[in-house]
């Protein structure tokens, strides 16, 4: 009987802790190798601080370096097109980023050609170029009266010179920040 007593206890004790640390493992406790739901909040948290400061960052530390950086970064054509190229559209929605994030900011989208075709037609096309830039930023949520648009056709190159590295850097929409 005794000893029946003792198993009896000695099961009772045993289911006692089974269940004592199956309801104790909902607590964050953390061991070699194991990811808490603490640290994987706190490791989410950090992301979400260091995507905040690069978007702050996107173009300089500081807003006249972000300034100057954006506005050197021009929008690039094809020779006879004004089809945005999808390189140029991943620069254009990371400009949409730092736009968003600086609402007081206004701006001159210019459109520009290279020196072949008639000056009308490098007029129209500059035109159709910078347009094209101010409609992707109104769809992307940048306000449309913060773009203005100018065609400058061939009238102010980038680049002289009557080849075609020269022509591919004066195929372009180029930033003026207000």
């Amino acid at each position: 009987m005794l000893k029946n007593f003792l198993k009896g206890l000695l099961f009772v004790m045993a289911i006692s802790t089974l269940l004592f640390t199956t309801a104790c493992a909902k607590k964050d406790v953390q061991t070699d190798g194991a990811v808490t739901e603490d640290t994987q909040a706190t490791e989410q948290n950090e992301a979400k601080d260091m995507a905040n400061l690069e978007e702050e960052n996107l173009y300089g530390k500081t807003l006249e370096e972000a300034r100057i950086n954006f506005m050197n970064e021009d929008i690039h054509f094809e020779f006879d097109s004004y089809a945005l190229v999808p390189e140029y559209v991943t620069i254009l929605q990371i400009k949409v980023k730092w736009l968003m994030t600086h609402p007081d900011i206004a701006m001159i989208i210019e459109g520009h050609c290279d020196d072949r075709g008639t000056e009308a037609y490098n007029l129209s096309l500059g035109e159709r170029r910078a347009n094209a830039v101010k409609q992707f930023l109104i769809d992307a949520g940048v306000d449309a009266s913060r773009i203005e648009t100018v065609s400058y056709g061939e009238e102010k190159p980038f680049d002289p010179e009557p080849n075609e590295v020269a022509w591919a850097k004066n195929r372009c929409a180029h930033f003026v920040l207000k």
